[in-house]
């Protein structure tokens, strides 16, 4: 009986999601990337900004899983080193009201109610980049976007990207890596 109800809110809030939305899209971007480094790690500190402003409460409150992936390219000497991908979370329970968030890009995990926190807790991005202690210049590349939906309220998949315009946020930054000796 639980199991059919939040099936049933699930539905209400996609119907009226389809048929209410704006689809005004977002220009989703990334804010001014701050960087520095340690000994091992080159930390980068960032967050997605008018990514979430437009029709996303009903597609968070809609009970399906919402995955952010944000990917590092890292590049030395015009080569790419390495990948990384990171995930960011959502899912709404519909019964107690509340999202469950795992944010890997910002290494956040957490529950709100508040769909204001939720859009800054995913949109934050606070990794480190481990260097091995190896000196010279590291080219980044940072970029976000969201995959499929599947709605099954509405048994049919929607596309997220439709709501970043089919645009993929993404920015580029180097970064020199000098050992001090003391």
């Amino acid at each position: 009986m639980l199991n059919f109800a939040g099936r049933a809110l699930s539905g209400i809030v996609s119907a009226a999601m389809l048929l209410f939305s704006s689809f005004e899209g977002n220009n989703a971007q990334f804010a001014d990337v701050l960087i520095g480094h340690d000994t091992h790690a080159i930390r980068i500190r960032t967050a997605l900004v008018h990514a979430f402003d437009n029709d996303f409460e009903q597609i968070f409150r809609s009970g399906s899983p919402i995955i952010i992936t944000y990917t590092l390219n890292v590049r030395r000497g015009g080569t790419i080193i390495d990948t990384i991908t990171y995930e960011n979370m959502v899912i709404f329970d519909p019964m107690n009201r509340f999202f469950q968030i795992e944010a890997e890009a910002g290494n956040f995990y957490t529950f709100t109610d508040s769909c204001d926190e939720l859009r800054a807790i995913i949109s934050e991005v606070d990794i480190y980049y481990d260097h091995l202690g190896v000196d010279g210049r590291y080219d980044f590349e940072l970029s976000a976007h969201m995959d499929r939906v599947m709605l099954s309220s509405l048994e049919r998949e929607f596309d997220l990207m439709m709501l970043w315009n089919y645009k993929r946020p993404q920015v580029s930054f180097r970064y020199t890596v000098v050992s001090y000796e003391s």
